[in-house]
């Protein structure tokens, strides 16, 4: 009697073990299961689950889980244009990409811009200094000039008074 109940667990267990390898999917149902949802393993055995409800504990994770679906497709769905002028729709993520290179693209305009500018600006100043004649370097060199040429003036001047007042002198008057 022994050997025989130790033959029915055996066989049991071998029964068991085989359905259990069988039936164990090797597809992953994502999402909430509502209803009757049927896959197919990687041995081609058909596997269906069938829900009736979810239980009143789990309805803010079913909840969540929706909200994290629709978040999904709104960054997948392909309906953002960068630019109303151009046909080009992208996803979320490439919107992002381009939005980040156009603008580092205008911000290398804007510089170059600004630099061409920043030349203009400084010509125009060197050239209405030009036009206006006022040089700093200019007039201290004409300064000097104009003084050397008081100074030898003035010793001339120096020089023609001495010599009448030694005339003078000389004559007697």
């Amino acid at each position: 009697m022994k050997k025989l109940i130790a033959f029915v667990c055996a066989a049991v267990l071998t029964v068991s073990t085989a359905v259990t390898a069988l039936a164990q999917p090797s597809v992953t149902v994502t999402g909430v299961v509502t209803g009757t949802q049927t896959a197919t393993d990687k041995n081609g055995n058909t596997v269906t689950v069938e829900i009736q409800e979810v239980p009143e504990e789990y309805a803010d994770a079913v909840a969540e889980v929706k909200t994290a679906e629709k978040l999904k497709d709104a960054f997948n769905t392909r309906n953002y244009k960068l630019n109303p002028n151009t046909t080009k729709t992208t996803n979320f993520m490439e919107y992002y990409s381009d939005l980040v290179t156009q603008i580092s693209n205008s911000g290398s305009v804007y510089e170059a811009i600004y630099n061409s500018q920043q030349v203009t600006v400084e010509e125009s100043a060197n050239a209405r200094e030009q036009v206006l004649g006022v040089s700093s370097d200019e007039e201290l060199q004409f300064m000097i000039q104009y003084q050397n040429a008081y100074n030898a003036a003035s010793r001339y001047i120096n020089t023609l008074n001495s010599m009448l007042e030694n005339m003078l002198n000389a004559f007697g008057v």
